[in-house]
């Protein structure tokens, strides 16, 4: 009742005192229920244009299209209830009203309430999902626009029920039509070989060679076609690292000078490159830095004696890689494993502020100034 009160008061001041239907309704920004019976009336006469027209003019005017598909399946579902005495009660609207879903029930057909109910359903289930909302409003009212359509015919807007079918489509389009040379080329020719006489104006070259009729595409051919495609989709993966050359094979010697980023940027293109049973070893590769100590031998730096040991074994491989992609065949891998360090000491929190303020002084004066306490 206090709500009720407040929207009266927000009514009554907005109108001025004089309250009216559409007063009320422009104010509270609420969607009148106009609109969801045009719209049904809409789509039971598939007019598809005018729906989009009446769509796009309700999203204009600020209203969501989530709460549109919402409320139009609310009223389709009072439009159901309407059709029979026993479930009008059930309408919790005015006598007007009631009246008006009567009326509309009468025009819908009862399997057209279900199917719209449904793809409602569907569109209100993936509304939050979807990152274009507008054009899932826009396809399912369309849907529900085309419900009414007979079920046969190229302006259905139906998707096909079997693939036999549209199989059968597509071998009827690719045969080639008979013509009436073609039928003529296929006749025995007898007469011209017992008599063999001037040509005429109708022996034509079509006549004596006939034009060779494509073969009926079959649906298995579609089907191994569709499959051919999926694996041209997925390349097989090139080889990562380059052996030998091959007998009767010569390349010339190449000794060009490379730059220290090169160098890298080819390093790391090799560890990308790697097959995935050496994705180990490549992601330890990715974190090494390679060094050009003097052109053209390399130097990597290891972590422990473990992975100079895996890296060795394909340091042959390396080395033919980098001597292709940097177009240096004198290139020379070494491996070094790094130095044990003195591990830095790990400050605590205290020891962080005070290192802190011994560096700046202002940190401890701040800290005075916002009476502070280190957590």
């Amino acid at each position: 009742m206090r709500d009720a009160l407040s929207i009266f008061d927000q009514a009554a001041s907005f109108c001025q005192g004089n309250i009216t239907y559409q007063k009320v309704i422009e104010d509270l920004n609420v969607l009148d229920s106009d609109n969801y019976f045009r719209m049904v009336d809409l789509a039971i006469n598939n007019k598809v244009a005018d729906i989009m027209v009446l769509l796009n003019k309700i999203i204009n005017n600020g209203f969501d299209g989530g709460l549109l598909v919402q409320g139009l399946a609310r009223h389709v579902r009072n439009v159901l209830m309407a059709k029979d005495p026993q479930t009008l009660p059930l309408l919790e609207v005015s006598e007007q009203q009631r009246q008006r879903y009567q009326e509309q029930a009468q025009r819908a057909d009862t399997r057209f309430l279900y199917q719209a109910l449904r793809l409602m359903n569907q569109c209100d289930i993936n509304y939050r999902q979807s990152s274009n909302k507008r054009l899932l409003v826009e396809l399912t009212l369309i849907e529900v626009a085309q419900l009414t359509q007979p079920d046969e015919g190229p302006a259905s807007g139906r998707r096909p029920r079997r693939l036999k079918s549209l199989f059968k489509q597509l071998i009827e389009q690719t045969q080639p039509k008979q013509t009436a040379p073609q039928v003529a080329a296929a006749a025995p020719a007898t007469s011209t070989k017992a008599a063999p006489t001037a040509p005429t104006a109708a022996a034509t070259p079509a006549a004596s060679s006939p034009t060779p009729q494509r073969p009926a595409i079959k649906a298995s051919q579609l089907t191994s076609s569709w499959s051919n495609l999926r694996q041209q989709a997925h390349p097989q993966k090139m080889q990562i690292l380059p052996g030998t050359m091959g007998q009767g094979e010569t390349r010339r010697h190449e000794t060009e000078a490379f730059q220290q980023d090169a160098l890298e940027l080819q390093w790391l293109s090799m560890c990308n490159r790697m097959p995935q049973q050496m994705s180990g070893i490549a992601a330890r590769m990715k974190n090494m830095n390679p060094q050009i100590t003097q052109m053209p031998n390399v130097e990597v730096m290891v972590p422990n004696e473990i992975i100079k040991t895996e890296v060795e074994a394909i340091k042959n491989k390396i080395e033919a890689t980098l001597r292709v992609y940097l177009h240096n065949d004198d290139i020379r891998l070494s491996l070094r494993v790094a130095e044990k360090v003195e591990q830095e000491k790990i400050l605590t929190r205290r020891e962080q502020f005070d290192l802190m303020v011994s560096r700046n002084p202002a940190v401890e004066k701040l800290r005075q100034a916002f009476d502070l306490e280190l957590a």
